[in-house]
C-alpha cells in the first residue's frame, strides 16, 4: 500500500467515525470507574473514607457504587457519576487532583486496578418506570459490543421499533440506554433496573412472541438479522446498589 493510499484509508476512517459520533444533549454524559479490588482487601472501609472526604468537601457530583455480582467481573464495582457536560470536566480540573491525591491515600492500598469510561445516556433510547426515583436494588446490565462496521443509526432504529413494539402491546419493557464515547470497545449498554429478585421473573408473553404479535414473524426476523449484523458479542451481568458506598450531596450544596 502506498502512501497516498495509506492517506485516504486515514482520512476514511477519520470521516466514518466523525458521521457515527452521536450528538450529545445537555447534562447527558456519565464517567464510570471500573474498579477491581485485591483481593482479601476491605474495599468497602476505604470507599466509605474516601466517601467521607467528598462530604467534608462539599462536593456538588454524586456517585454511586454498585457491586457486580455474576458474569466474568464479579467482586469488582461500578462507580458512576452522570449528567456532565464535557466542559464540567474542565471545571473540576483542580478539584480532581485533590481528589486523586485521597484515592491515592485511601483506595489505592486495596485496589488493583481502576478503569475508567465515558457514556452517553441515550435518553431517546430509553424506557423509564413511572415509579423510579433513584437507583434500583438491582440491574441486569446486558452490553451489546459492536462490530467495526457497525451503523449507530440502524441499531437506533431497531431499538425504537421494539420500544414501540412493547408499547402498543402494553409490554413490561423498561431500561436505559448508554453509548460508549470513550474508554473502550464500541459499545452499547443496556440497563434494566429490578426492585428484588422476583422482579427478574419474565412476563408469560415471551419477548419475541410480543414482536411477532406486533410486526409479524418476517419483520421480527429482520429486526433479529439487522442487529446481528451490527452486534460481534454480549455481555449479561447482574449489579447490587451499594447506598452504603454511594455519595449524593445535600441540595443546599
Amino acid at each position: 500500500m502506498g502512501r497516498t493510499d495509506l492517506v485516504c484509508s486515514a482520512a476514511l476512517a477519520l470521516f466514518c467515525a466523525t458521521i457515527a459520533s452521536p450528538q450529545v444533549p445537555p447534562k447527558s454524559i456519565a464517567v464510570v470507574h471500573d474498579v477491581k479490588p485485591k483481593v482479601g482487601a476491605d474495599f468497602d472501609a476505604a470507599m466509605k473514607r474516601h466517601l467521607e472526604w467528598h462530604r467534608q468537601q462539599k462536593d456538588t457530583w454524586a456517585l454511586f457504587t454498585w457491586e457486580i455480582i455474576s458474569g466474568e467481573r464479579s467482586g469488582r464495582y461500578v462507580v458512576i457519576s452522570f449528567g456532565h457536560d464535557w466542559k464540567d470536566f474542565d471545571d473540576r480540573t483542580k478539584f480532581q487532583e485533590a481528589d486523586e491525591a485521597n484515592v491515592r491515600l485511601t483506595l489505592a492500598p486495596v485496589v488493583d486496578s481502576v478503569t475508567d469510561s465515558y457514556y452517553l445516556y441515550r435518553a431517546d433510547l430509553s424506557v423509564t418506570m413511572q415509579d423510579q426515583t433513584g437507583p434500583a436494588p438491582y440491574d441486569e446490565v446486558i452490553t451489546f459490543f459492536l462490530k467495526p462496521d457497525a451503523w449507530p443509526p440502524d441499531m437506533e432504529n431497531i431499538i425504537k421499533k421494539i420500544n414501540e413494539a412493547a408499547k402498543k402491546s402494553n409490554y413490561p419493557l423498561h431500561g436505559e440506554w448508554y453509548e460508549l464515547l470513550n474508554g473502550g470497545e464500541d459499545a452499547m449498554v443496556l440497563a434494566i433496573p429490578h426492585k428484588n429478585w422476583a422482579d427478574f421473573q419474565p412476563p408469560d408473553k415471551g419477548f419475541v412472541a410480543m414482536l411477532n404479535d406486533a410486526y409479524g414473524e418476517l419483520l421480527t426476523r429482520d429486526l433479529f438479522g439487522r442487529f446481528n449484523r451490527n452486534v460481534r458479542a454480549e455481555r449479561s451481568e447482574i449489579i447490587r446498589y451499594r447506598a452504603d458506598l454511594s455519595y449524593v450531596p445535600q441540595p443546599s450544596q
